[in-house]
């Protein structure tokens, strides 16, 4: 082979590697709908199509353990009138299930009795919903089980399979040390799990800077990716909150509150670092604050997002992930414009 044509192969291989490169198909982009009332308008549904959505994650009840009967209940149901889509959108059913529920629960005829009425419980209210067009392929259970209810939590997950034959896809949200300690905490009986990845950092804390998105706390525990057994997704963070101390004690999360609602408060004096102290007892978005509290500002930047896929991409390796984001309201449409999120799936 000549020096000309041994150059002529080595830009060709450039071009091809380069093609290949570019020719990877964005990830995925679907949305979680965390509120207890659905309410999506023109806007939202203009936001979904502009960015391809075809799956909807549907919260549709927690399961509670209540403290007079000590039994499981649902809480917080879906509700609604009417809501068209306006086209066929995947909606995916999410149940979250309180980890005490099932540290209660017996082992056997309390999990499979639990499961069975989770089963009875969608299937009824899918059923109700028949004037919306779309198709449920897929459920999702939501729970951050410990060692001591991982024995429980895979049976319910294996007889809720049971119970609801008729679902393709059975898939559960999984935690950072989750993965990292898959030896130890185990892998749920599912086909596909979510990546929650956010509320990493210690929220009860003063010092936290932001608990929503924590990376460096993030960065110890992405381990064993290579190796997990299940094959993922992962759900990023568009929400924000206030958090409220007391005394350095915790008291509660304001949700939508923006740097813009204190700094034009007369009540409000800013520490420097997304910090304020309450000058005077007052209402903040309808509710009680006291003087002397802190509030604490949390949200999340685009900035954060592109770092946050640069450190999975690490993580995964080869392996592709599609992107979920939490959660679909107006403060996300008016936040984050459709091509950042395009940008973050096309990594």
């Amino acid at each position: 082979m000549t020096q000309l044509n041994s150059v002529l192969l080595f830009i060709c291989l450039l071009f091809f590697f380069a093609a290949c490169k570019n020719n990877t198909a964005p990830a995925d982009i679907a949305f979680y709908h965390w509120k207890a009332n659905i309410n999506i308008g023109t806007e939202e549904m203009k936001y979904l199509d502009d960015l391809a959505v075809k799956k909807l994650y549907l919260r549709f009840f927690d399961v509670h353990l209540d403290q007079e009967s000590k039994t499981a209940i649902p809480i917080s149901q879906l509700q609604w009138k009417y809501f068209d889509l306006g086209r066929n959108l995947e909606i995916v059913p999410v149940i979250y299930i309180t980890n005490i529920t099932l540290e209660k629960n017996e082992y056997d005829v309390g999990t499979d009795s639990l499961a069975k009425n989770i089963a009875e419980k969608l299937r009824a209210m899918i059923l109700k919903m028949d004037r919306v067009r779309f198709t449920v392929k897929e459920i999702q259970i939501d729970c951050d089980w410990s060692l001591e209810t991982q024995a429980k939590y895979f049976r319910l997950l294996e007889q809720l399979r049971r119970y609801m034959p008729e679902i393709k896809t059975l898939s559960a949200t999984i935690r950072l040390h989750q993965i990292k300690y898959f030896t130890t905490t185990g892998v749920p009986p599912v086909d596909r799990g979510v990546l929650m990845f956010y509320n990493m950092g210690a929220v009860i804390k003063p010092t936290e800077k932001n608990s929503i998105l924590n990376l460096q706390t993030a960065k110890e525990y992405l381990e064993n990716f290579d190796i997990y057994p299940l094959s993922l997704d992962v759900a990023l963070p568009l929400f924000s909150w206030a958090v409220q101390f007391r005394e350095d004690k915790i008291i509660q999360l304001i949700n939508d509150i923006s740097e813009a609602d204190l700094i034009k408060n007369e009540n409000f004096q800013s520490l420097g670092a997304n910090k304020f102290k309450v000058l005077n007892s007052s209402y903040l978005k309808g509710i009680y604050i006291y003087k002397n509290d802190i509030i604490r500002l949390e949200s999340v930047k685009s900035e954060d997002l592109t770092e946050s896929i640069n450190i999975l991409k690490k993580a995964f390796g080869k392996k592709r992930f599609n992107l979920i984001f939490y959660h679909l309201d107006d403060y996300v449409v008016k936040c984050f414009n459709t091509e950042t999120l395009k940008k973050l799936a096309n990594y």
